[in-house]
């Protein structure tokens, strides 16, 4: 499913290429050590989810990146606004390969189980429950699935906590 990811880039490290600022199209540009010769690859366009975390690695949002947008339009969004400031690294888990069969390797289509944006709506979701990113401010989404609390079992090795509290009370009475 997920076919490659970055963990905690620099924002400072993007050529974002603000519009009107004559430095040409931003890029994502990252590389494979491990024989490839560090070819840079441009992920740009790859799709997937992705984390916000400020200077302490603290999570502070997870988003998904679908459609023709891509991750760095995503990214992009989130330096202007009420988050500009606040984060300053970021990770991504892209669901779309590389492809090493061209002069200059390049994202291949994506090829998943189910569409891309469910893929990574799932994702994203499991992320937001489980870290529980400050800044994000709508829950997980993923459509008809059911939320189940834990059941206490009565055969389980301790008591309740009232239980617990209770014998303590007796056992500690000065009669």
């Amino acid at each position: 499913m997920i076919k490659n990811y970055g963990l905690f880039w620099r924002r400072d490290g993007v050529h974002w290429a603000r519009q009107g600022s004559g430095r040409g199209v931003g890029h994502l540009m990252g590389c494979l050590r491990e024989g490839r010769e560090n070819w840079p690859v441009d992920f740009r366009h790859q799709v997937g989810i992705y984390c916000l975390y400020d200077d302490a690695f603290n999570l502070l949002y997870v988003g998904k990146a679908t459609g023709k947008t891509g991750l760095f339009n995503r990214l992009n969004r989130h330096t202007t606004g009420n988050m500009a400031e606040r984060w300053s690294k970021f990770s991504w888990f892209g669901l779309r390969d590389v492809n090493w069969d061209t002069e200059t390797p390049t994202l291949l289509e994506f090829e998943g189980v189910g569409d891309q944006n469910m893929v990574a709506r799932a994702l994203e979701g499991v992320l937001i429950l489980g870290g529980e990113p400050k800044l994000n401010r709508q829950g997980a989404s993923f459509g008809r699935t059911f939320k189940f609390d834990q059941f206490r079992d009565p055969d389980a090795v301790f008591p309740r906590p009232s239980k617990m509290l209770e014998e303590i009370w007796e056992a500690t009475k000065v009669e």
